[in-house]
């Protein structure tokens, strides 16, 4: 979607998708996936202060928060939190997940330097001098490389790797700066700052500031909620799938529904290959009924035998019934 030959030019769609991943970091499916149009080029460059947060854009995130307890509804006995990057920094967010933070936690990478009830400090300045400090490693996927963009650096890619991570962490009451909001009581977070000890040489070293509403009291605990956020980048491989695997951008369609229908077969299917990715490169002996029906392993079989006859038998990634089936 884009300009014609005609002229006329559409904004396309936006996508905002919710991944469920369990703590490993295994997708287990997509809990939410709407693609909408962008606002206008008028309207988005308006001053959002003043109006209803329902008509902002950033009202797809306490959306996708009110998703996670209704589902958490239906799981009492799974715990479930709610990850999210720098964009998520919403105090109204902040302010909903503090008041439901019994069903669902919520854990977000800080973007703005929050103004902490009773210090002088902000919060920038105050977590890294936090005296609760644990060090840990985590796994980190490949980085690709990327070009420089206006202010932003040119980045190298880079193998996947052990990164040492210093950690510090403590409570806190972050308070609301802006006009509308400041009649809410502060809100009693928990923030963790997270800082990569002796990056390799062209890397740009880890460092994170994160807020969430789970209980921060101990090393471990922090450790498990920066492991936690260090699987954010599945969604990440999943919208690479999504763009290069199944070619969502290619779709040509005339209308926005349309597009929207072929959009929600795509998300489904993306999300398939990336579990199929994760399990079968560390256990390539693994059934292939795990993953299929019974009678889409006939369908496959059918079609392995139509395309590549030849391959029966030998190869591949996954086992069906005794044989194997290739992977092209």
């Amino acid at each position: 979607m884009g300009t014609n030959q005609t002229g006329a030019q559409s904004l396309g769609l936006k996508l905002h998708s919710s991944v469920v991943l369990t703590p490993e970091g295994l997708p287990l499916g997509i809990l939410r996936s709407v693609a909408d149009a962008p606002e206008e080029k008028g309207l988005a460059g308006k001053k959002s202060v003043g109006r209803p947060m329902e008509e902002k854009k950033s009202f797809r995130w306490l959306q996708g928060l009110r998703d996670c307890v209704a589902v958490a509804k239906q799981m009492p006995q799974t715990r479930l939190l709610m990850v999210a990057d720098r964009e998520a920094d919403l105090f109204e967010l902040l302010a909903e997940a503090e008041a439901t933070r019994k069903r669902v936690g919520v854990l977000v990478r800080a973007e703005h330097n929050r103004r902490l009830e009773g210090r002088e400090q902000k919060l920038w300045e105050t977590l890294p001098a936090s005296p609760h400090e644990t060090r840990l490693e985590v796994s980190l996927p490949r980085q690709r490389g990327k070009l420089a963009k206006q202010d932003k650096p040119e980045h190298k890619a880079l193998p996947a790797r052990q990164a040492t991570l210093t950690v510090r962490f403590q409570k806190i009451s972050v308070a609301s700066t802006r006009r509308d909001l400041q009649s809410h009581p502060p809100l009693l977070l928990w923030g963790i700052y997270v800082r990569e000890q002796n990056p390799p040489p062209d890397a740009q070293p880890i460092e994170w500031l994160l807020l969430t509403t789970e209980e921060v009291e101990t090393a471990p605990q922090a450790a498990a909620l920066v492991d936690c956020y260090s699987r954010r980048g599945r969604i990440e491989e999943w919208h690479r799938i999504l763009k290069s695997g199944c070619q969502v951008e290619e779709h040509q369609h005339q209308t926005g529904e349309r597009l929207q229908r072929a959009i929600a077969l795509d998300v489904v299917l993306a999300w398939r290959i990336q579990l199929l990715v994760l399990l079968g490169r560390p256990v390539p002996e693994l059934p292939c009924e795990i993953f299929f029906d019974n009678w889409e392993v006939k369908v496959l079989e059918a079609l392995q035998q139509q395309k590549r006859p030849d391959t029966r038998g030998q190869g591949g990634a996954f086992r069906c019934g005794g044989d194997q089936i290739s992977e092209k």
